[in-house]
């Protein structure tokens, strides 16, 4: 039988997910605000076999526009000093039309000591510049949010194969030599700036592939700086077109109707904490976004993980020109 402490309120072993929400009464105004269905399958999230995906979407940042971008929204940020160029934000398994899928197996934890055999690597090309999280922070969310799902393919099952084969992406794009081919080079000039169309240019005939090009906007300076590139692969590996832009990501007339809406866009999390993480973001910020994928300036936004969705990144636009920073180490 499902019994509760009265006073410490720690049920018995008997007391599993069904018992808790049907019978200890002490819990259930926990769940009032949720839907119940939303609940039970994140609890049985772990035993479900992976979504499927059709490609991958192979995303990079620029240091000093994601410093500028983080400093923006008031997190300290600061660039390794063997970075010297384009690094990794993620490896992304993609079903065409939806957001993810994400979370998919969280019996997966991240486990750093996996990656002791390139972790010296991983600091340069994959860091994480936020200073006040640990240094694994970005790996970690990376794992557990797309590793996870990336799984279902062979070459990247398992923290090795899908951190080492970012690694090898990030090499083999090499993004820098590719822009500058183009004639798009970082410079110290904020003055000196770039034609979208020339940035696509050059990566179509470098890569021989179209990429998502995103932008931060730095309000106080009104610049429109170079941000992040995402180039999409089949699961062969191989360059792709990535599927109709932006909108094979969210549609550009998909509005947000209610949390639930999106968290099964993006597959069930993981766990009732991630859904009680990113329902408290969504609730603080809804109103801000009026309900829809548009930030403040009208520009459709990429980045559709809770966290970001509501910041100053954004697919450029052709009606601006565009900063390309140098990196400067603090």
């Amino acid at each position: 039988m499902c019994t509760a402490n009265t006073k410490t309120k720690v049920y018995n072993n008997n007391c599993k997910v069904g018992h808790v929400l049907q019978l200890c009464k002490h819990k259930m105004n926990l769940f009032l605000h949720i839907p119940l269905m939303l609940v039970f399958l994140s609890y049985t999230e772990t035993s479900s076999p992976i979504p499927e995906w059709d490609y991958l979407t192979y995303a990079q940042f620029w240091p000093t526009s994601d410093c500028i971008h983080l400093n923006s929204t008031g997190v300290p940020c600061k660039i390794p000093e063997k970075t010297k160029s384009w690094t990794v934000h993620g490896l992304w398994p993609t079903h065409t039309g939806t957001i993810g899928p994400g979370y998919c197996n969280d019996s997966w934890p991240f486990n750093v000591s996996l990656l002791k055999t390139i972790e010296s690597d991983l600091l340069v090309r994959w860091p994480s510049y936020e200073t006040e999280k640990p240094e694994t922070n970005l790996w970690n969310h990376e794992w557990i949010k797309h590793g996870t799902c990336a799984a279902s393919l062979p070459s990247l099952r398992g923290e090795l194969n899908y951190f080492t084969t970012g690694l090898k992406l990030n090499k083999d794009t090499s993004l820098e030599s590719v822009l500058a081919a183009g004639g798009i080079v970082p410079t110290k000039d904020s003055s000196i700036q770039y034609e979208l169309s020339d940035i696509e240019s050059a990566i179509r005939k470098g890569l021989g592939t179209s990429g998502n090009i995103l932008c931060a906007w730095e309000k106080h300076t009104k610049l429109n700086h170079l941000y992040s590139i995402e180039i999409c692969l089949d699961k062969n590996l191989t360059y792709i077109d990535c599927p109709v832009g932006k909108s094979s990501i969210w549609p550009a007339n998909r509005s947000i109707n209610n949390i639930g809406d999106l968290i099964l866009s993006n597959s069930v999390l993981g766990s009732v904490k991630e859904y009680w993480h990113h329902a408290r973001k969504f609730i603080k910020n809804v109103k801000v976004m009026q309900h829809n994928v548009y930030n403040k300036r009208g520009r459709y936004v990429r980045d559709t993980s809770i966290g970001n969705m509501f910041g100053n990144t954004e697919f450029c636009s052709g009606k601006e020109s565009i900063t390309y920073l140098r990196i400067v180490h603090s």
